[in-house]
This record gives C-alpha cells, structure tokens and sequence, in this order.
C-alpha cells in the first residue's frame, strides 16, 4: 500500500473491519500451498484482499483491492472481484464507488468503472506559505469546532447528504474520532449550531 502511495495508518484496519460488518465483507485469497514448495505459513498468510463495503442505503464502497505480486495473473483478483459481486447482490447494492491511485485506474476502467471526479491534494513547503497580516484577516459568520464535540448521528447524516454514502457505522459506532492521529473541523453557521 505505502509503495503506491496511499497513506494509510495501521489503526484503518480495526475501523475497516466494523464498518465491513465485522469482517464478513473483508474478503481474502489464501491460496492453497503446493506441498513441495510453500511453508506452512504461506499457506496460512493471505495474499489478496478486497473490502466490500455495503451501506444500509443501497450504496457501496470498494477498498483495499491489493493482490501480492507472485500471486497476480491467476485469476483470484476475479475471484475475489466475484465474491464482492456476491456482497454487493445480497446487500441490495445499487450504486458503487471507490478511489484509486493513477496505477489502478485501468484495473477499474476493465471492470466497468469510469473517472467522474479528481480530488486535487496541494502542498507546499512551510517556507512558501506567505503569513497573513492581522488586517488581512477575514473572519467568516458562525463558529468553528472541533468534531469531536458534535452529535455523531449529526455528521452521519451531513456525510450521507453531500456523497451519497451511509457511513455512519465510521462515524457513530467505530473509533474513528477517538483516534490520536485524526483531526477534523466544523462549521456552524448559525446560532442554532446546525452543521454545514
């Protein structure tokens, strides 16, 4: 994962797991072992994944389609694809999304996805920030704070109405929020502390 970039942390996996009805919808590739050539822990070690991530609202994520190198080209990254096809029919699955490096885009592209949006990241060293002078400031109507202080229930649903996606098993019941290395912000721009 680290080698095509994606900045995952090790704590994603517990929170994955809830949200992927507590691992039945983590599917792995175990590969059988050939008795003459692997070890007893090959054969015990997954060596694909795919998480089908199934909301209550008829929406689907795919994360973490990954398959170890000597086991590409046959056929379990299928196999893993058909057993997430299973998930998708029993759940009543409608609509499905995903995001991907630049790598994997022709890996979707062949399964039937297309691009319909690009999320632009930009950074910049700390020196090329120009600091801003007190008079420049502008300071928008409403309050700021901390998203952890809020009603979870409350971001569920701002979540489920600007994507579309049901999460609310990451935001209400896991620990993303109670994590060290998560942050996040809202706004309120009224009185009446509604979120926007």
């Amino acid at each position: 994962i680290h080698s095509l970039g994606w900045n995952r942390s090790p704590k994603d996996g517990p929170m994955h797991y809830h949200a992927a009805q507590d691992g039945e919808t983590w599917l792995l590739v175990t590969p059988k072992p050939e008795p003459e050539s692997a070890t007893q822990a090959e054969a015990s070690t997954p060596q694909g994944c795919i998480l089908a991530l199934a909301y209550p609202n008829g929406t689907g994520w795919i994360g973490f389609f990954l398959m170890n190198s000597a086991y590409r080209g046959k056929g379990l990254g299928a196999a893993l694809w058909n057993g997430m096809g299973a998930v998708w029919q029993i759940n009543g699955t409608q609509v499905i999304g995903l995001d991907g490096v630049e790598e994997q885009v022709p890996t979707y592209t062949r399964r039937g996805f297309v691009d319909v949006g690009r999320i632009p990241l930009m950074v910049c060293s700390a020196e090329g920030v120009k600091g801003l002078r007190a008079e420049d400031d502008v300071v928008p109507a409403g309050r700021f704070g901390d998203v952890r202080k809020v009603d979870r229930g409350e971001v569920a649903w701002l979540d489920r109405e600007l994507t579309g996606l049901d999460r609310t098993k990451y935001w209400v019941s896991s620990d993303l929020l109670e994590r060290e290395d998560v942050f996040g912000y809202t706004y309120c721009s009224t009185s009446n502390e509604d979120l926007s």
